[in-house]
């Protein structure tokens, strides 16, 4: 059926539904080429109501996932200009609507993952990750009172309801995500270099809650210097609960 109410709904209903499964799927598909040349395992992964995503090694930090998040609404905002240049004009919007989407600064949207990516050496991926789904669930609220006060279409509440459920889903296993990610990220090459500060003893398992995995994470403790790849290794091995304190004066790589 076609309406006359937008040029978006004049293309029809079920265009727009063929051309946002096309294009939803090349959108993960460029995700995967990228974690794949760069040597990541990868794998779309169900999330029931919530849609689909691409389940990306966790080993995958840093600058990497920035450059593995951004091809997603990179490869929409160039299929855009395709369809723009041959007059496919469902298509464009399509695209369009996906990488503005996308690119909206929320975890565990791709936008939030360039932010993270590209911050978490300065402010701590754990705190970085925090703050990014504080302001998705604060975002996904706004968006329902204004649907509420301007009177818009009450189906645009779902848009609030999935940004909100995808940052609470998100937010349950950050934790998790962190510690996995930084014993997989152990040794990795290329890591940029950042230095952690600590001026009261904790006990290891606290201080290696403030690396940001992708970076070589080095602690700086009362002037000593602390390879962070070998705290982690001394959490995993059951250390966790041992104080910095206890660390500095045995075998370990200190400066």
């Amino acid at each position: 059926m076609m309406t006359e109410l937008s040029p978006f709904i004049r293309a029809g209903w079920p265009e727009l539904l063929a051309a946002l499964l096309l294009f939803l799927l090349l959108h993960e598909a460029a995700h995967y080429l990228v974690l794949r040349l760069m040597g990541f395992a990868a794998g779309l992964q169900l999330r029931g109501c919530l849609g689909i995503a691409m389940r990306a090694d966790l080993a995958c930090q840093g600058w990497r996932e920035a450059l593995a998040a951004a091809a997603g609404p990179g490869v929409n905002l160039l299929l855009m200009w395709f369809c723009l240049k041959f007059g496919w004009q469902a298509g464009a919007q399509v695209n369009f609507g996906l990488a503005a989407v996308n690119m909206l600064p929320f975890l565990p949207l791709d936008g939030g993952k360039i932010l993270r990516g590209l911050t978490a050496g300065l402010f701590g991926w754990k705190a970085v990750s925090k703050l990014l789904l504080f302001w998705a669930r604060a975002a996904a609220l706004c968006f329902a009172l204004c649907i509420y006060y301007f009177g818009l279409k009450k189906l645009l509440l779902l848009l609030a309801l999935w940004l909100y459920l995808l940052a609470w889903r998100e937010e349950r296993n950050l934790s998790y995500q962190l510690v996995s990610a930084l014993n997989q990220t152990v040794g990795q090459s290329l890591r940029p270099r950042r230095l952690v500060r600590i001026n009261q003893d904790m006990p290891v398992f606290r201080a290696v809650r403030r690396f940001s995995p992708g970076w070589c994470n080095w602690l700086l403790y009362r002037g000593r210097l602390l390879d962070g790849d070998v705290l982690i290794e001394h959490m995993a091995a059951g250390g966790g609960g041992d104080c910095i304190s206890c660390l500095v004066g045995r075998k370990l790589p200190i400066n």
